[in-house]
């Protein structure tokens, strides 16, 4: 789980507009995060043009408003719903 900083850092950096994020950050240690994307814009010219739009986080949004609807309609038929 990220500390209240690390999230910081992640903030401050996306509202900058900047994938080279600071050496607090662990899981990059600072690295300039340009070549990797790149690569995955490669990987996936279908959906690249989407990457660091903000699309992922309205997805991720929808696709928890699904999950909800999906586990309250079998909880209330009854079964019991694991979560993980």
């Amino acid at each position: 789980m990220p500390t209240v900083r690390q999230l910081e850092l992640h903030w401050i950096s996306w509202r900058r507009n900047t994938l080279i994020l600071p050496d607090e950050i662990l899981s990059t240690k600072g690295k300039d995060l340009y070549p990797v994307m790149d690569a995955f814009q490669r990987k996936h010219p279908l959906i690249g043009h989407y990457f660091n739009t903000g699309v992922g986080i309205d997805l991720q949004y929808l696709d928890s408003q699904i999950a909800e609807k999906v586990l309250i309609h079998f909880s209330n038929m009854g079964y019991g719903i694991q979560s993980t």
